[in-house]
């Protein structure tokens, strides 16, 4: 009988560092063909993206995640080789197990139980499946989502296999995520002795000003179920190791983790409208490829933790909490959830999971996958 293991361990053991699926995609093709899915490669630059999906008609229920991994960093502190999924006192490791290889796992599990039990699909079961999340994500889902909506493919509900669960499986379902600004804050002034300050203009006064009242900024929320939005300086730096020169520029590097009540031309647009209160000039750069969303359906979100209960005997709570996600992509062409593993050991050194916790987890997937049969989301 086919186990979890006989999905991941092929998985974890393809060094898929980002952007190189390294045979993973491979992998889950092979399977979603013997399943009867209908594969498409969909590679854009050096990213390799699947979409795969079976059925013709009815709604489309579709799962997403990625292969790609984060680099295991120094191998040798690992107890085990971070791409050989050992398998140790009831648990696996491995670079991916937790973010978020042991979720596909879980998932083609439950798929491949649930389709040797239905003859007939009432609806259609689809797949997204990226090699480009831990990286830039420019040719990942966001490309494969425009590719969908080009063709005119329709999404209808989407489960995201990010690793969402806090102290115990199934206990965190995502709804929507905060989004991410960075800013590069140039300040020019004119260099000058220290013994001379008045045939000088400091940058770094004006710059240590300014980044004390973006830091004391209060932003008014309205969505209560996300964190604060927050603003952090990670990076001042002048190049200057001199004790007595004024130095000509300075720089400092911000990120603004936002919710769904600001959008990011309006918080660029405040901090250039700042800048402009001070005697240097400054020079700034935002970029972002990250807006918060939220999927604001109370309706599913009630359904999804009384299926997950009917499950595990667990009402997860809904949240909002953590870092970007590729679901950021997809909640354009429908809504969309997060749920997987626990977080705990996500790109840490020894990643590992349970394998307990891979059956709760398949067992979650194979409620969802019947209640999707019996028209309970969709």
């Amino acid at each position: 009988m086919t186990t979890v293991l006989d999905f991941l361990r092929p998985l974890v053991r393809c060094k898929s560092l980002t952007p190189n699926q390294a045979g993973a995609l491979d992998f889950i093709e092979a399977v979603l063909k013997k399943l009867g899915f209908t594969c498409q490669r969909l590679t854009f630059h050096k990213t390799e993206n699947l979409y795969a999906v079976k059925g013709t008609s009815g709604p489309n229920f579709c799962f997403a995640g990625h292969v790609d991994v984060v680099s295991p960093l120094d191998e040798t502190l690992w107890k085990h080789p971070p791409f050989k999924g050992v398998v140790h006192q009831d648990t696996i490791y491995g670079r991916g197990v937790v973010d978020m290889k042991g979720s596909i796992a879980c998932y083609l599990k439950a798929l491949s139980d649930y389709l040797k039990n239905t003859s007939n699909l009432n609806h259609c079961l689809s797949f997204l499946i990226t090699s480009d999340e831990e990286g830039p994500a420019v040719d990942g889902t966001i490309k494969v989502v425009e590719w969908l909506k080009n063709n005119n493919v329709k999404l209808d509900l989407c489960i995201v296999g990010e690793p969402t669960s806090e102290n115990t499986i199934g206990d965190t379902v995502k709804v929507g995520r905060r989004g991410s600004l960075n800013f590069h804050l140039k300040a020019l002034g004119h260099e000058g002795h220290v013994a001379y300050p008045h045939k000088a203009l400091n940058p770094l006064t004006d710059l240590v000003a300014l980044l004390s009242q973006l830091k004391a900024h209060t932003f008014k929320e309205e969505y209560c179920l996300f964190a604060p939005t927050n603003l952090e300086i990670v990076s001042v730096n002048t190049k200057n190791e001199a004790f007595n020169i004024i130095p000509s520029t300075a720089e400092a590097k911000l990120n603004i983790r936002f919710t769904p009540s600001f959008q990011p031309c309006g918080l660029i647009q405040w901090i250039k409208k700042e800048a402009t209160k001070f005697s240097c000039r400054f020079e700034i750069e935002a970029f972002s490829n990250a807006e918060a969303f939220y999927c604001n359906t109370p309706l599913l979100h009630e359904k999804l933790r009384e299926c997950v209960y009917n499950a595990i005997d667990i009402r997860p709570k809904i949240s909002t909490s953590g870092g970007t996600s590729d679901a950021r992509f997809i909640k354009d062409l429908c809504p969309v959830f997060e749920l997987g593993l626990k977080n705990e050991t996500a790109h840490k050194i020894d990643e590992h999971a349970p394998l307990k916790d891979l059956e709760i987890l398949t067992k979650i997937y194979s409620a969802i996958l019947k209640s999707v049969e019996a028209g309970t989301f969709l």
